[in-house]
């Protein structure tokens, strides 16, 4: 019996290990604030690996940008800000206006919608973040 719980003990660490593996993954109660307002995410902020990941979509819509998905190359074309990024899920390396990037964590798609690393993304059109508790301003 014993062994049977160290085996499923094992398989369940390894699985969490997995790139792709969504089950290791924490959604937050975590709001965005700029100035006084928050921005509320639905879906939410999710941490996975130490690492606070946003669903694009949320902000492209706060900032009156677009969003395209080439169903073709999988390529996401985030237009935020006079800022153009091509983000591919699962890929550590992404294009801002043509110029090769690249992230400390790989986006990945969640429950349809795309995530990319919050502080990353964020210095990329010139924010900076600052971590209180479970909120970002």
């Amino acid at each position: 019996m014993n062994q049977l719980k160290n085996v499923i003990f094992i398989i369940l660490m390894f699985w969490c290990w997995l790139p792709l593996n969504i089950y290791c993954l924490t959604e937050t109660k975590s709001n965005l604030f700029f100035s006084e307002n928050p921005i509320e995410f639905d879906p939410p902020i999710i941490k996975k690996e130490n690492t606070y990941f946003i669903p694009i979509r949320t902000i492209v819509k706060y900032f009156d940008g677009s969003i395209d998905k080439s169903n073709v190359t999988y390529f996401y074309s985030i237009k935020i800000k006079k800022n153009t990024f091509e983000i591919k899920p699962n890929k550590l390396n992404y294009k801002l206006n043509n110029k090769p990037k690249k992230f400390v964590q790989k986006p990945f798609v969640y429950k349809t919608r795309l995530y990319v690393p919050i502080t990353t993304f964020f210095e990329n059109i010139n924010y900076k973040l600052i971590k209180k508790k479970t909120h970002f301003y």
